[in-house]
């Protein structure tokens, strides 16, 4: 049996790397690099778990060795070795001597095989980049894409910003289209008699409740976002007006950006008027009140007294608590999905009233919302896996 090694220099003759021999010291791995620095030791190489493993991470995943009779949960184990690694490198945990590796390892993070290392270990690459970016603060990952904690005040959540060509993903909760339907029946629409239009149609959320009370919905979107029920895949806003559907009503959640630009082309092809649910904050502003509100005002002004939830590219319940990073607490926390932004439905009809009248929408969420409404919780926001437990 081979005698435990009792200095640096018989660390080294054993093949261990510098981790390794300040493990067998007792010492810090920094202790290790200054006496080899000093006295001219060389340890071994420090050799990643993934190419250990075969599976080296640099490597395109076709030249990749499986054995495709183990069982999945294995494979996945493996890829998640290859990742729990990584993650221990960048956050300089394991290897605070191996400058070169660190640097290696905050550019692979966001990268081609930074992804599917992360699907192959069963995880959304996002989630993992959430639970990185919470540890390492101010970090740059990613070839050089700053992570750092954001401004989440109830005024910069108002603002939810979305780049120029963003399809601008917010789906609407189908309650809050349910309470659009059912003020218009209480100010005497026949919506039973009537047809609409939504041209901002995303997954169905505001269409299929839509056609709960119309006659019949025509669903469109610039995008196809793989719902069977979108009619078309057009631009509302280019598309000719002898293409458009005979509609009584335009109902939608247009892009804020584009907001007077889909009221202005809803008008020209609904018989009866245009429904928008749009941010409180959009019926402000001086340049938006003198080429829209002030020529033609809307008929109805309901704003939410409750708050309706909205997330970027995700339909979540408000009742059904989520998993996410804190990063006040520095910790995951399991809490119910908010937001900070109002919202309302505007209603602009032909008739164009001198003053328009507000009818606030009470609290209706619970008694209209419906069994599947809502689709199955994401694997992002579920109960941490062992990567968060790690963390």
């Amino acid at each position: 049996m081979n005698a435990q090694p009792t200095t640096w220099e018989s660390c080294a003759e054993a093949g261990m790397t510098q981790s390794e021999a300040a493990r067998a010291m007792g010492r810090k791995p920094m202790h290790a690099h200054r006496y080899a620095l000093k006295h001219g030791l060389k340890f071994a190489k420090f050799v990643p778990p993934s190419q250990k493993l075969g599976a080296h991470i640099d490597l395109p995943i076709g030249d990749a060795e499986f054995d495709s009779t183990a069982p999945a949960q294995n494979c996945a184990n493996l890829w998640l070795a290859v990742l729990l690694e990584e993650i221990r490198t960048v956050l300089n945990e394991r290897v605070a001597d191996r400058h070169a590796d660190r640097a290696r390892a905050r550019n692979w993070f966001g990268s081609p095989d930074f992804e599917v290392v992360c699907l192959m270990a069963g995880l959304e690459p996002e989630y993992v980049l959430g639970v990185v970016n919470a540890r390492s603060g101010s970090l740059r990952l990613g070839g050089g894409a700053q992570m750092s904690s954001a401004n989440t005040s109830a005024a910069v959540m108002q603002q939810r910003s979305e780049p120029h060509d963003s399809l601008d993903d917010f789906p609407t909760p189908p309650w809050a289209t349910r309470s659009l339907c059912e003020k218009l029946l209480s100010h005497g629409e026949p919506l039973r008699a009537q047809t609409a239009w939504d041209p901002c149609c995303n997954r169905g959320y505001m269409a299929k409740p839509a056609a709960e009370y119309f006659k019949s919905v025509y669903a469109s979107d610039v995008h196809d976002y793989g719902w069977e029920g979108q009619d078309a895949v057009a631009d509302f806003l280019i598309d000719g007006v002898a293409d458009a559907p005979s509609v009584d009503w335009v109902v939608m959640n247009f892009p804020f950006r584009l907001g007077q630009e889909f009221i202005e082309r809803g008008l020209e092809v609904a018989r009866r008027g245009v429904a928008v649910f749009a941010r409180t904050a959009f019926v402000e502003g001086q340049t938006r009140y003198e080429q829209l509100f002030r020529d033609h005002p809307e008929s109805l002004f309901m704003p939410f007294v409750e708050r309706v939830v909205l997330w970027k590219g995700v339909l979540l319940d408000p009742d059904v608590k989520i998993w996410r990073w804190n990063e006040k607490k520095g910790k995951f926390v399991n809490e119910k999905p908010t937001s900070a932004t109002s919202y309302c439905w505007l209603v602009f009809t032909h008739d164009r009233p001198k003053f328009g009248k507000v009818d606030r929408i009470g609290i209706v969420r619970k008694s209209l919302t419906r069994a599947g409404d809502y689709p199955e919780l994401p694997e992002k926001f579920k109960r941490p896996t062992e990567l968060g437990a790690l963390l």
